[in-house]
């Protein structure tokens, strides 16, 4: 048994919004409102940096409630409340592109479940038109996901004190299937995908 520690983002700024986007973090179980500020301050960082690929009218708020759960079962423990961060305003001058196409950041570990590797996938959007013109992301728009990518893993307070954890959530028992137990592990390496990705429901 293993808490994890989820942190929820919410977008706004384009018609179909809210959005979602939510990211998972192993508390060190010493103070746990320690921990909710260090993955708060840490996904609020990372997301200025990713803030380019955004249209000006789109925002981002991380939420200061860290929801604490088991994750073998995705049982809810516990919560706990900081100081919320500042909004996030997307940067990029333009229209927003379409809403279903997503930047993508692929985050491996160094788990087996199943007899496959244990990864994880965030959805990066709605982004502005202007890197979304054409078949494939541009290299600028990798780039400032690959620098996300980064900061996400590794910018202060110190990632090793709440790391980043990809989630295999449990499944249920079913009258063919048992119950399976979920698990977690830690992010290792965090990429840029070079293809878009398509979204087809992020709403709250």
């Amino acid at each position: 048994m293993t808490q994890i520690m989820r942190v929820r983002v919410t977008m706004n700024g384009w018609q179909g919004a809210p959005g979602l986007l939510t990211y998972y973090f192993r508390p060190n179980q010493v103070t746990l409102p320690g921990d909710a500020t260090n993955a708060t301050t840490r996904v609020r960082a990372a997301l200025a940096v990713l803030a380019p690929v955004f249209p000006i009218a789109t925002t981002l708020q991380v939420s200061g409630v860290c929801d604490v759960l088991e994750d073998t079962t995705g049982a809810l423990l516990t919560s706990a409340g900081v100081a919320a961060p500042a909004v996030v305003p997307g940067t990029a001058a333009g229209s927003i592109g379409p809403p279903q196409v997503m930047a993508g950041l692929a985050m491996d570990t160094g788990a087996v479940v199943d007899g496959r590797k244990l990864r994880a996938r965030s959805f990066l959007g709605p982004l502005a038109s202007s890197f979304t013109a054409t078949g494939l992301p541009s290299a600028s728009l990798l780039t400032t996901v690959n620098a996300y990518a980064v900061a996400l893993l590794t910018v202060a307070p110190p990632a090793a004190a709440t790391p980043i954890v990809a989630w295999h959530r449990p499944r249920k028992a079913t009258a063919l299937l048992p119950f399976r137990a979920g698990t977690s592990s830690p992010v290792t390496t965090a990429a840029a995908v070079t293809r878009f990705f398509t979204l087809r429901s992020r709403l709250l």
